[in-house]
């Protein structure tokens, strides 16, 4: 619904402004996750033709790789833009009394977490995985906020997949 859209700015500044003044008492952000996604990995020479990666865990390839076509830039800066506009929200629900929940794949790419659940899930063949919980804005919105994780299998809670989250 373009009443919802964070990427058009009539809508982002209106919800801002009502963050702003504690309209908001809890934020739910599901950012899409195509950009983020480890179905991205190792598809570079894909005979199936599945998505191309268009960004990796490398600090200078977070929020995108360098040679994107025309497609894979704009939807890497969209997704981008939806990521900070996210936190930019979240952070102010948050300064006026809120709580947030931010929902995204786990990080597979991650094999020294302290968190058991998501070092479990790590695979060498997705080193190069650059969840959107490694994003340089979203990890200083974490410890600004002081946000906790949780990390589970939807099909443990009547999903009809396993697809491992994390909130």
């Amino acid at each position: 619904m373009k009443r919802h859209d964070l990427l058009d700015d009539a809508v982002f500044q209106k919800l801002l402004k009502e963050a702003m003044t504690g309209m908001f008492h809890v934020g739910v952000f599901g950012i899409p996750c195509s950009t983020f996604s480890v179905a991205r990995i190792n598809n570079e020479s894909s005979q199936e033709g599945g998505p191309k990666p268009v960004r990796n865990r490398e600090p200078t390839n977070r929020m995108g790789l360098t040679g994107l076509n025309e497609n894979q830039l704009r939807e890497v800066q969209n997704a981008n833009l939806l990521m900070l506009r996210s936190i930019e929200l979240a952070t102010a629900i948050c300064q006026h009394g809120g709580q947030v929940i931010f929902e995204n794949p786990v990080d597979r790419g991650n094999h020294d977490s302290h968190d058991s659940v998501v070092r479990d899930r790590h695979d060498p063949a997705w080193a190069q995985h650059a969840p959107l919980w490694t994003m340089p804005a979203m990890v200083a919105m974490r410890t600004l906020l002081g946000l906790q994780e949780v990390t589970f299998a939807q099909c443990r809670m009547g999903g009809d997949f396993q697809k491992w989250t994390t909130l």
